[in-house]
Parts: structure tokens; C-alpha cells; sequence
């Protein structure tokens, strides 16, 4: 009689643990739901077409967002990215290089290059004749990109991909078109031209190329992961060359969104500290700050008051002469040693009562001041008299004034 051979306990939780992974991998697999090949192929080669139609919606959305950011309306640019053809030919690019087929990933960027070419006429344009040269916030969001730029784009890039290649469509391409922000960073570039503000032009097209750059990477990762057939094999060495090449030149290209990041971070902390400074050593019931910035040139801070004005102590306190801070409040030290050279309150109540305020008289077991110690402690506090400070009541520590 055969022996069944008898399994542990651990074994068991093994298998158990193995089976719940794979569940869960089946679960988040990107293999469900998938399109056939030649469906997905055919999707985004539609959509890398840049055709009559295609070009004037580009253009007729290219005006829509220029208006939209000249009037800093948030909504009207939404709606601009809604109809902008503008994600095809960087999924195609995606695309051609993923399945190795180098002409249609040339013709996507010839096509993609013309696109930009004819959006930065039309927003160079608009923005040449508009009456309205101010730069609105919605413009300025665009000149300086960071690394969240980055994660956003890569992020909205993946969901497009993951979209375009299921058995059904779902409605995510409009929202990555919104999240990705492909249209608004030209349209900025096209008001760079027009000013003729370089800084503008190379901050925006920055960020267009990045949204680009991690839209191609996403379509490339999402179809080797979903093992997409190529167009024709690559030999060891280009593979591995291939593997080298691409993380260095993605790492390269997103540099200096780390360093915009960081330079973010910096500021962000610098107004906080500075509203925080203001709130403490400006604002109160007497005055108000209107306005307040950090010049980075002379590492000092303007600050705009309105009301009660500052005095000279406050003055030199707000402009870091901390000598002339000092030698002010030293003119105060001996009036503090003659309204405390006697027990409190008794030298309070006689500068009040001798200034008009009737303070009244102290209270016992406390005593009023002697006369001759009261009139030196009015002549210290009151008239600033030198002789009467050096006179003031013995026992209290003070300099040699």
C-alpha cells in the first residue's frame, strides 16, 4: 500500500499566501479587459493623424485657451483642453518606439512638431492684438514647472494609455486632456513670444516638453507591460543599450523640474516664515501690513503699514540696526530704574498723578514716595534730567550714565 506523503503546516500556509498573491495580481492585472492588439494599434494611429479637421479644432481650442488665460478663467482653459487633438501624436511616439517601429514614431513627432508650430503662431498671435498684456495667475502657473508637473503627467499619462487599451473606451481621455495640461504651457509660450519675454517662452515650453516626455514614457512602459507585439526584434545589444539610454535620458530631461521643486519648497517656507513675522512684529489694532515681499537682491524685507507710524526704536528694530536700537532703548534704562527705585507702586502713581492722571494715592501697608525721592523720580521719567539720574535712589543696579 502506497504512503501518502503528509504535508506541513507551514507548507500549507505557503501555498495559501501564494495563492492569495496571485489572486491579488490577477486582481490589478492590466491582461483583463484588454483590447485586441490590432484594435489598440489601430485607436492610437488614429489618433496621431493630423488631418484637416484635426488642425482646425487644434487651432479653434488654441484660441479658446489663449482667451481663457488672458482672462484668467480657469473654466474657459478647461474646456480648451477638452477638444485640443494634441495627445496623439505623443502616444503614437509612445507607441513607435514600444513595438520598435521607427517611421511611425518619426511620423508621429513630424506631425506632433507641426501641431506645436501652428499652436504657437495662434497664441503669438492673440496675444500680439489682445488690449490685455497683463500676465494673469493662470499664465504665471505655467512659467515655472516643478516635479509635481512631472508626477501629474506621468500619472494622467498612464490612465490615458491604460484607457486606450481596453475592450471598451471609458471617458478618462478628457480627464487626462485636463489633468496633463498639454494646450495651456504653449499657449504661455505663445505669450512669451509675443512680449518678448524669454523666461516666459522656455519656462512654458519646459513644461510642455516634461507633460510630452512622461505621456511617450507611460505609453512605452504600459505596452511592454502588457507585452504588445513588436514590430521587429532588436538584437541583445540594442535591447541593453536601449535599457541604458531611455533612464538616462528621462533622468536628465527632469532635472531641472527637481531643482524648480526645490526652489518651490524654498519660497513656500520663506512666505510663511515672513507672514508669520508680520502677523507677530506688524499687524496689531494701531496698524495693519498692506503688502510685504522678500528682496532677494539686498536680503531684506519691504513691508507696506498703514496706520499708527513706527517709532524710531520699532524703526530701527524692522531695519536690523541693532545699534541704534540699543542706544535707544539705553535712553530708556534709567526712567525703568527711577519708576522702580522705590517700592511699586509708589513711583508709577507719583509721575501719573504729577502728569494729570489722577492715579490716586498708594494704599496701605504700601506707601507713598518721599517728596525729594518723588520730584527726582518725575525729573528722571518726565523731564530726562541727567543730574537727577545720577542721583536716583540708591540700591538699584545701573550703569554710569
Amino acid at each position: 500500500m502506497q504512503q501518502v506523503p503528509k504535508i506541513s503546516i507551514h507548507q500549507e500556509r505557503r501555498d495559501i499566501i501564494l495563492k492569495q498573491a496571485f489572486s491579488i495580481y490577477d486582481f490589478f492585472s492590466l491582461s483583463f479587459d484588454k483590447a485586441r492588439d490590432l484594435a489598440i494599434a489601430e485607436r492610437i494611429e488614429a489618433g496621431a493623424e493630423v488631418k484637416g479637421t484635426n488642425l482646425i479644432i487644434l487651432i479653434l481650442s488654441m484660441f479658446i485657451a489663449s482667451i481663457g488665460l488672458n482672462m484668467n478663467s480657469p473654466a474657459v482653459v478647461i474646456g480648451a483642453m477638452l477638444i485640443s487633438p494634441l495627445m496623439g501624436p505623443i502616444m503614437g511616439i509612445g507607441y513607435g518606439l514600444a513595438i520598435y517601429d521607427i517611421a511611425m514614431a518619426k511620423k508621429s513627432f513630424f506631425r506632433l512638431s507641426m501641431q506645436v508650430f501652428f499652436c504657437l503662431v495662434t497664441s503669438a498671435l492673440y496675444f500680439s492684438v489682445t488690449p490685455i498684456v497683463t500676465a494673469s495667475s493662470e499664465l504665471l502657473a505655467r512659467t515655472e514647472p516643478t516635479i509635481w508637473d512631472v508626477l501629474i503627467a506621468l500619472l494622467g499619462g498612464l490612465a490615458g494609455i491604460i484607457g486606450q487599451t481596453r475592450k471598451e473606451l471609458s471617458n478618462v481621455i478628457p480627464g487626462v486632456a485636463i489633468a496633463t495640461a498639454l494646450m495651456p504651457p504653449l499657449c504661455t509660450a505663445g505669450y512669451g513670444i509675443a512680449q518678448g519675454n524669454i523666461a516666459y517662452f522656455l519656462g512654458a515650453a519646459y513644461l510642455f516638453f516634461i507633460n510630452g516626455l512622461c505621456i511617450c514614457l507611460a505609453t512605452f512602459c504600459v505596452l511592454k507591460i502588457i507585452h504588445f507585439p513588436v514590430k521587429q526584434a532588436h538584437s541583445p545589444f540594442q535591447h541593453k543599450r536601449n535599457r541604458i539610454l531611455v533612464p538616462i535620458i528621462v533622468i536628465i530631461a527632469l532635472l531641472p523640474s527637481v531643482y524648480t521643486a526645490y526652489q518651490t519648497v524654498i519660497r513656500s517656507a520663506e512666505s510663511s516664515e515672513l507672514h508669520a513675522f508680520v502677523n507677530n512684529h506688524f499687524n496689531s489694532s494701531e496698524r495693519q501690513a498692506i503688502r510685504y515681499r522678500i528682496n532677494h537682491q539686498n536680503s531684506s524685507v519691504e513691508i507696506g503699514l498703514i496706520g499708527k507710524a513706527l517709532t524710531d526704536e520699532e524703526q530701527a528694530l524692522a531695519e536690523s540696526d541693532m545699534k541704534k536700537a540699543a542706544a535707544i532703548q539705553r535712553k530708556f534704562i534709567p526712567k525703568v530704574n527711577a519708576l522702580f527705585s522705590y517700592p511699586s507702586p509708589a513711583p508709577v502713581k507719583a509721575v501719573l498723578n504729577y502728569m494729570g492722571f489722577e492715579a490716586g494715592p498708594t494704599r496701605l501697608p504700601l506707601v507713598p514716595a518721599p517728596e525729594e525721592d518723588a520730584k527726582r523720580i518725575i525729573k528722571v521719567v518726565v523731564d530726562g534730567d541727567y543730574e537727577a539720574t545720577k542721583a536716583t535712589v540708591t540700591g538699584v543696579l545701573r550703569p554710569d550714565y
